[in-house]
């Protein structure tokens, strides 16, 4: 997990304006929660690529999580998922 959350912090911190940021892949939410803390932040979208984890989210895990601790934070997840 200290990785999940270097990368969130990262994120923001490595920029100068991160006024909007996109996190691909959302999983249980621990990037995505800590690029949401940040306090310069505007707007969050955590775009899901897998839907069994938007599908599976609940309101103590994943997107749903974030979405509902942060009003900055939008959730969308893909249609088709990738394919390879």
């Amino acid at each position: 997990m200290r990785l999940q959350r270097m990368l969130g912090h990262a994120t923001t911190l490595l920029s100068e304006h991160p006024d909007n940021i996109v996190v691909i892949g959302c999983g249980a939410g621990v990037t995505a929660g800590a690029v949401s803390i940040d306090p310069r932040l505007k707007h969050e979208t955590i775009a899901e690529i897998e839907r069994l984890v938007h599908g599976r989210s609940t309101s103590t895990s994943g997107p749903e999580l974030q979405r509902r601790r942060n009003k900055k934070v939008e959730c969308t997840s893909t249609t088709r998922g990738i394919s390879s």
